[in-house]
């Protein structure tokens, strides 16, 4: 014993020599080189990561721009194609009018496959247009359509006329069979380009660029001053980044170092690759901006490194001191290490120590008395004579990490007595050490706890099981409940709680006395455990009730009802057998209240308290019967047939009113407005559509309040025209109106029957509309067309966006959905949304109207993106039909009420 004190209390008291305090030196430098090395690493890594959020914010918005300039050239090209002069020819004013609607492209071209050039729009008609047959630009683009590349992504080119750099944009215009005939060329100034870059986020002194497949440089910004724009465009580049990009067969992305051509410096390059165009994004630093920034965060750790290895130098010179300042605090050790032992000895715990082979090496007095070993019986025995098998491995796990040094306390397990008794202890195991701090044994302190735990168990069994039957008692019923109804209410799985109360139970308990009371109980516990299923709970409340969980019946309440009545009736019919007690025969009976659950916010308490309401209702229905609680369920019913029944009146009680909402062009002038509908109701104020519409599609009542809002619509229509305000009115036609067998018919005789003018009358349709037998919509649609209705899509691009159908429709106009409005000019990919809608119906031919637009910013957005018309509050909220027009009869014309 004293030998065991001695490893766990002796401290190392040698000093560390000089030699040491030299290794800690070296270590320090190995260390300062490695921290060096890893720190030019990161600021490498983290400017890598920089650039690359710059080259792929760059990357995006040049294939878009790009993208858009394409889809438009594309577009003038099919134009050309389709549209030929009366001799046959290409409309050449075509290519003007584009031209003139492109400021920004410094010369629009029109070249035969010859070369023979037919129209420049920088030349005067009067000039005799040249042949480019001969120039190595055109023959790269003729070669490349004629293998069937219908747009060239052209390298730089100098303009003869204009003797500036131009990037020539080509597209292919093809004869029926696909043979190349012709070529249309959009030249865009190289310095547009730059001046594109101007506001992209670059780090400082680095520079961003586009590098075509060819070798030529796109564009770069900014360039550096001592280059001619001759080197920077007229030279195909043959650096260290194209060599890698050629090499690698021009990769998505990466990164690399090396020195560039233009300007002569080691550079860092990070490069992407542009999703739809044969050219790669790249940005350049040089790497002297690496080297500053590296360096400055060098300077302190530097400066701490040299005071760490002064104060090494230091710690050599306090070691005698502090080896003088040790023997001293062995000297008391060694002195607590006596007092130590005696109370070891005294102690009436059991202390224990064994090697790493898990030999006994100490055993106190309190050993014995616990385990009945005497400690010569017990040292050089193996520890594991006292751990119960079962839990050898378990503990094993725990020896292991005190041997690797940890400690591990307080543990409630189990150890043999020598007569094969099982004992409860508590216990802590702690690590040997030797003097170099090797761990050699595990020193054991165990605690007799079979008491505490005795009293614990029984402690629990009164707090949680009725004595009488063994089942859990309330408290943990109310428990286990609180869990289920939690864990129900979050994935839907529909449960039930069932109520049972036993009938005629105060009879026999008065009649035969509380002991066959008792065992009457105990006969119905045993019953309802028998037909409980894994995962059921069975308790007794008290008295003669009790309630059965069921966690999870099913997942729909259908299912879960029916599952629930089936659980039910097989505790009715069992617990109304008759049985034998002591000789005698009864029969019970029982009242079964059911409540399902979840439903709304239930808790515990009420879920409780709606079962007990149902036995009681079973009870009062005439004892051993089975009821339902489900007033949650019918207030639900009934709340959604009092708003069906109150639509029914709207129309016939004149509660409907019609709001009406301009829409105005790009100069602030109204070319049209929609009309919307809204609930008066009596007692429920203002009811907006969104709490009316979707209860009226789904009952058919739509069909009705659609024909009234379009009698309304055609009868507003002749009055704006008595008026003189000629402007087209939009309505909203649900899906369920128009795929009536005879929605045309009946618009059609509103129409003949108010002398509204048709094509005033701009249908919104949504696109789920034609999800759904698209061939039968378009047909239908093309009937009102003819008769001079026009058709909207309403929300564009929130559902079954397709160009398929967009071609094959006869659409009028498309209308943004505010959701993407909302966000823009702000956010990058609402803002690219809406101006690529606003690019594919003009190229389709059709009128745009921006819904919800709040702010004066969005307007302006819109405005200088070419969107026909703006809808929303900045310009006027909904107002009734009659309250506009009289406003509008006192206000300026072409200006809205407000």
């Amino acid at each position: 014993m004293p030998e065991m004190l001695q490893r766990i209390f002796s401290p190392a008291i040698a000093p560390p020599p000089w030699r040491s305090v030299v290794l800690m030196i070296l270590m320090v430098l190995g260390f300062t080189g490695l921290y060096t090395w890893t720190t030019w690493q990161q600021v490498n890594k983290n400017f890598v990561a920089e650039l690359s959020t710059v080259t792929e914010l760059g990357e995006k918005s040049a294939d878009h721009y790009f993208q858009l300039l394409q889809i438009s050239l594309s577009g003038l090209a099919e134009e050309l194609q389709q549209s030929p002069t009366a001799e046959g020819q290409y409309d050449l004013e075509r290519v003007r009018r584009y031209s003139r609607r492109h400021p920004e492209l410094l010369d629009v071209t029109l070249i035969r496959q010859d070369g023979q050039m037919l129209l420049s729009t920088q030349a005067d008609a009067s000039v005799v247009m040249p042949s480019l047959a001969a120039r190595d630009t055109f023959m790269e683009a003729r070669d490349a359509m004629i293998r069937g590349q219908n747009f060239v992504f052209g390298r730089p080119t100098l303009g003869t006329l204009t003797q500036r750099w131009m990037i020539p944009l080509r597209h292919a215009l093809r004869d029926r069979q696909g043979r190349l005939k012709a070529m249309v060329t959009a030249y865009l100034p190289a310095e547009l380009l730059q001046t594109f870059w101007q506001d992209a986020p670059i780090v400082k002194r680095a520079a961003i660029g586009i590098l075509g497949d060819d070798g030529y440089l796109r564009s770069r910004y900014p360039n550096p001053p001592t280059a001619s724009m001759q080197l920077i465009y007229g030279q195909q580049r043959r650096g260290a980044l194209y060599r890698e990009l050629q090499a690698r067969h021009f990769p998505a992305q990466g990164s690399l170092q090396g020195r560039n051509e233009i300007g002569g410096q080691e550079n860092l390059n990070v490069y992407r690759r542009m999703s739809h165009f044969p050219a790669t994004v790249f940005v350049t630093l040089p790497m002297q901006e690496m080297r500053a920034l590296w360096w400055a965060n060098m300077q302190v750790p530097y400066f701490l490194i040299s005071l760490l290895l002064a104060g090494l130098l230091l710690v050599q010179r306090s070691a005698q001191r502090r080896r003088r300042e040790l023997l001293r605090q062995q000297e008391m050790v060694q002195q607590a290490q006596a007092r130590l032992a005696a109370i070891v000895e005294s102690s009436d715990d059991a202390i224990i120590s064994h090697d790493l082979e898990e030999r006994i090496m100490s055993w106190n007095p309190g050993a014995s008395r616990l385990l009945g070993y005497t400690e010569a019986e017990a040292l050089g025995q193996s520890s594991q004579i006292i751990v119960p098998q079962e839990r050898q491995e378990e503990e094993s796990q725990i020896l292991e990490r005190v041997r690797q040094g940890e400690r591990a306390e307080r543990i409630e397990t189990q150890r043999l007595h020598r007569d094969g008794t099982r004992l409860d202890v508590e216990l802590t195991l702690s690590p040997l050490t030797d003097e170099a701090g090797r761990v050699t044994g595990v020193s054991n302190i165990m605690r007799d706890i079979s008491e505490r735990k005795s009293a614990e168990q029984a402690i629990h069994v009164l707090a949680y099981f009725d004595p009488l039957t063994g089942l859990p008692n309330r408290r943990q019923f109310m428990d286990r409940l609180s869990q289920t109804l939690s864990q129900a209410q979050s994935g839907f799985q529909v449960g039930a709680l069932l109520f049972i109360d036993l009938d005629h139970f105060k009879d026999v308990n008065d009649a035969r006395g509380h002991a066959v009371g008792d065992a009457v109980l105990c006969h119905a516990a045993a019953v309802l455990v028998s037909l409980l299923r894994e995962g059921h709970l069975v308790a007794r409340l008290g008295g003669d009730e009790f309630v059965v969980l069921a966690p999870i019946l099913s997942n729909t309440l259908t299912a879960g009802a029916s599952e629930a009545m089936a659980l039910a009736e097989r505790i009715r019919q069992r617990l109304a057998q008759p049985f034998e007690l002591e000789q005698q025969r009864y029969n019970l009976g029982a009242s079964i209240g059911v409540s399902l659950f979840p439903f709304g916010q239930q808790t515990p308490a009420d879920l409780l308290r709606e079962a007990d309401t149902a036995m009681y209702r079973a009870k009062g229905a005439g004892r051993n019967r089975i009821a339902f609680f489900e007033t949650s369920m019918q207030a639900d019913i009934e709340q959604r047939l009092a708003l069906e029944n109150d639509l029914d009146k709207a129309l016939a009680q004149q509660q409907m009113v019609v709001y009406l909402q301009p829409q105005f062009d790009a100069r602030g002038q109204i070319d049209g407005a929609e009309l919307l509908l809204r609930w008066q109701h009596p007692e429920r104020g203002l009811v907006p559509p969104d709490r009316f519409i979707a209860a009226a599609e789904k009952s058919g009542q739509i069909i009705a309040l659609g024909d009234w809002v379009l009698q309304q619509a055609c009868e507003l229509l002749v009055l704006l025209q008595t008026r003189g305000h000629d402007i087209p009115l939009s309505i909203n036609v649900s899906p369920r109106q128009f795929r009536q067998p005879d929605f045309v018919v009946r618009v059609q005789e509103v129409l003949q029957r108010t002398g509204a003018p048709a094509q005033s009358l701009i249908f919104e349709v949504t696109e789920g509309l034609l999800i759904d037998d698209f061939e039968e919509s378009v047909a239908r649609m093309q009937a009102l067309v003819h008769l001079g209705i026009r058709f909207s899509i309403d929300d564009f691009g929130t559902g079954y966006s397709s160009l398929a159908y967009l071609k094959r429709l006869p659409l009028y106009e498309l209308k943004i959905d505010r959701s993407f409005v909302k966000d823009t000019p702000a956010d990058p990919n609402d803002t690219a949304i809406v101006q690529m809608i606003l690019s594919m119906a003009k190229h389709l031919g059709l009128r745009v109207v921006a819904e919800g637009v709040e702010t004066a910013e969005q307007a302006d957005f819109l405005r200088q993106s070419h969107c026909d018309a703006l809808q929303g509050y900045l310009f006027a909220r909904p107002i009734p039909a009659w309250q506009w027009l009289a406003e509008r009869e006192r206000a300026p014309s072409g200006h809205a009420p407000n």
